[in-house]
């Protein structure tokens, strides 16, 4: 046996990197997704899966640091309004009373789920692309609990905590550890080329991203600041459904 490993040794598979936004950019141009990876020269890069596999995107690959400075400056410009939680509240009192659907809501995200992995065996999306999707609708379960009046008040102050200390723990971060900050506040990051397009926020979240004031920011690191190239206020951030 000892013979057979020196001639045909035994090869285990690297595992996989975690970057700070491995698992949710987004290209704008196809709706693929973008894979991370280190290049030979230390250097860590994003690129589209589509284009690498068909050619047939547009998308440019960027440096990794060039989005997570985007993101890092819009984290700087977070400021929750100080009548946040009875926006918030009022808010949600509107839509429970305008509609009682979340049963029916909670129903189809559990159909999904089981059709969802029935694609992906039958190779018809990627694993990255299943996991990705599963864990959008098991994130939407959980947001569908319903909650009472002092638990939701609890609720909202322990995000609000947690918002305000946000960029002061993404700067402070290592590449893991930002990944798990990145996907406790957002589903996607859309980018095309160099610059970050919009956001998909949780949607536990989403009613704080849209309280947010909207502040123009500079694009990436060329000095273009062309009003549709600039990334909008939290309110106004893209958002994307999931099909």
């Amino acid at each position: 046996s000892r013979e057979r490993n020196r001639t045909c040794p035994v090869t285990v598979a690297r595992s996989m990197k975690t970057y700070s936004l491995s698992g949710l950019l987004r290209c704008g141009y196809c709706q693929g997704n973008l894979h991370i990876h280190r290049n030979h020269a230390g250097r860590i890069r994003a690129y589209c899966y589509q284009r690498g596999q068909t050619g047939s995107c547009s998308q440019q690959s960027t440096f990794l640091e060039v989005y997570e400075r985007q993101i890092e400056e819009y984290l700087a410009r977070f400021a929750l309004p100080k009548d946040y939680q009875a926006q918030l509240l009022e808010a949600q009192k509107k839509l429970l009373a305008a509609c009682d659907d979340s049963g029916q809501r909670r129903a189809s995200l559990e159909k999904q789920l089981p059709r969802l992995k029935d694609l992906y065996q039958l190779g018809d999306i990627s694993r990255e692309e299943y996991v990705n999707k599963r864990d959008q609708i098991k994130r939407e379960l959980s947001a569908l609990k319903t909650q009472g009046p002092e638990e939701q008040i609890r609720v909202l102050e322990k995000m609000a905590d947690f918002l305000r200390d946000v960029l002061a723990a993404w700067r402070e971060a290592d590449e893991q550890q930002r990944n798990k900050l990145a996907r406790t506040l957002l589903d996607e990051v859309w980018t095309e080329d160099d610059r970050v397009i919009g956001v998909k926020p949780r949607p536990e979240l989403a009613q704080f991203f849209e309280m947010c004031q909207p502040i123009s920011l500079p694009c990436g690191s060329d000095g273009i600041r062309t009003r549709d190239k600039c990334l909008p206020g939290f309110g106004a951030w893209l958002r994307r459904a999931m099909p």
